[in-house]
């Protein structure tokens, strides 16, 4: 559902807020941080230096300093203005006001990365924007400042270390995909597992399953990329994405469901998508890759999530989860309970805390999620992917180096309590990798703050990984292939 912060490809950069909430203390430039904060740095005199004044200004509650006009078109047809000042409420929320602390070298006259430290929790924050030619911001992204949070991780180990206290339940899981056959699907050798076998809540990395079964059906010729998908008002899902304030009636192309789906992690593409494909396809292609797939049986929907969780009654989720397989599928159908239901926006707008996390949500292990995207990875290599790979791609999720992955495909998901982060990448020396990292807490939020820096600092250390070695030495496939024999063909 990721009703966490937003990842979403805007131009060469992402806008990255944080999680949700209210409050602000009023501070223009002059008061960028609190009374008490040193002198601030001056901006430079340029474009970007003179833009940055309002980004700081719209971070710290001035709705007002950035307008429509101070964005570019690019950006606003992939973050509209709701969207962003949400975004950046949810930010200020809980991280506060943002103090800044100078550029970083090297700001050229449209292009900068201006440092900050949040008033709330101290953790320091780098604000990346660009411009575009006419000096509208083209990228915004606010990010934790890597260096600040999580040192350079010299081992696997450390990787573990640093992630105990992010989370109630963390599972991480690093795997290479190694070429088998011509013409068949990588096989997954594990790299490196942290509690690899727990089966953990994903958030809106369940929407690969939908994508791999689309992209599958193309290939095999009963989907169509450019076909075209109608919005219905009754698969309309509530955001994040943009689709659900389109009229219904309006055709947009299932490549563009894709795209939307998994870039900007649209809900109302998302289940648009799910019904085209068909709910028991999708649920197909989940089992063939997933060592528990009955978590996922039947395979809701974010809408249905939704009406699950925010009914406004503890009466509808406690009926569902106490019937069988088949009374919940009666329940999703076209006259029950939960496909006529309506989540409470109130109720929505209230969502600080996890609810139901260990019984209502999609779930995999981090050899679950490797095995789809090995199998997105084969799909990749097909002829006519590029709608997949623009959906996979568009997105890198966080700004991992591009000298050092060829190819970044990544989707991740939260909701309060949950947060997981999954990367495709293809690595400069052509060795492919998966690299996945799930946080659980029933009790409390994510600290996404620290989630995000260590996930960098896991990407670091995987680009870095086995540099030397010949594939002659490398170890055979390790991550067990589940027994779906009875569903057809087995995945990786």
């Amino acid at each position: 559902m990721k009703r966490g912060w937003m990842r979403i490809a805007v131009g060469a950069m992402v806008l990255l807020p944080m999680l949700a909430g209210a409050g602000w203390a009023r501070a223009g430039w002059a008061g960028w941080g609190g009374r008490d904060d040193p002198p601030q740095p001056a901006r430079p005199s340029t474009p970007a230096g003179e833009m940055l004044d309002r980004v700081f200004a719209a971070l710290n509650g001035e709705v007002d300093a950035l307008g429509e006009g101070a964005f570019s078109p690019e950006f606003l047809k992939q973050v509209p203005m709701g969207q962003f000042r949400a975004g950046v409420e949810r930010l200020r929320s809980q991280h506060g006001t943002f103090a800044y602390r100078g550029v970083r070298d090297g700001a050229e006259d449209r292009r900068l990365v201006a440092r900050a430290v949040a008033s709330k929790d101290g953790n320091a924050f780098l604000v990346h924007l660009s411009l575009d030619e006419q000096g509208r911001i083209a990228g915004l992204l606010v990010r934790p400042d890597t260096d600040a949070i999580v040192p350079e991780l010299k081992s696997w180990a450390d990787l573990d270390t640093h992630s105990k206290p992010l989370a109630r339940h963390v599972a991480i899981g690093a795997y290479e995909l190694v070429a088998q056959d011509a013409g068949s699907v990588r096989s997954v050798r594990v790299v490196h597992e942290h509690n690899g076998g727990a089966d953990l809540a994903i958030g809106s990395t369940f929407k690969l399953w939908i994508l791999g079964a689309l992209a599958e059906d193309v290939r095999e010729g009963r989907r169509k990329w450019e076909a075209m998908l109608p919005i219905r008002a009754e698969w309309k899902s509530l955001p994040s994405g943009v689709l659900q304030d389109r009229p219904a009636g309006e055709e947009i192309a299932v490549r563009e469901h894709a795209l939307k789906m998994i870039s900007i992690s649209d809900n109302t593409a998302t289940d648009h998508l799910l019904h085209h494909v068909g709910r028991e396809r999708v649920e197909a292609f989940m089992s063939r890759h997933t060592a528990n797939p009955a978590r996922n049986l039947p395979m809701f929907g974010t809408r249905e999530l939704f009406v699950l969780k925010l009914s406004g009654s503890d009466e509808l989720p406690k009926a569902y989860l106490a019937a069988d397989e088949a009374g919940r599928r009666a329940m999703l159908g076209p006259e029950g309970r939960v496909s006529t239901g309506t989540p409470s926006l109130l109720a929505a707008a209230v969502w600080r805390a996890p609810r139901m996390i260990e019984t209502l949500e999609w779930f995999a292990t981090p050899a679950d999620l490797a095995r789809t995207c090995a199998t997105l990875d084969h799909l990749l290599e097909q002829p006519g992917a590029d709608p997949l790979r623009a959906a996979l791609t568009t997105n890198p999720g966080l700004p991992l180096s591009r000298s050092t992955w060829r190819l970044i495909g990544y989707k991740g998901g939260s909701e309060p309590g949950v947060l997981n982060l999954t990367w495709l990448l293809h690595r400069d020396d052509e060795r492919r990798f998966v690299l996945t990292l799930g946080f659980n807490d029933p009790a409390r939020r994510i600290d996404d703050t620290g989630t995000m820096a260590l996930a960098l600092r896991a990407a670091e250390l995987l680009g870095r990984w086995d540099r030397d070695a010949r594939e002659s030495e490398r170890a055979p496939a390790k991550a067990p292939t589940p027994d779906r024999s009875a569903d057809g063909p087995v995945g990786p």
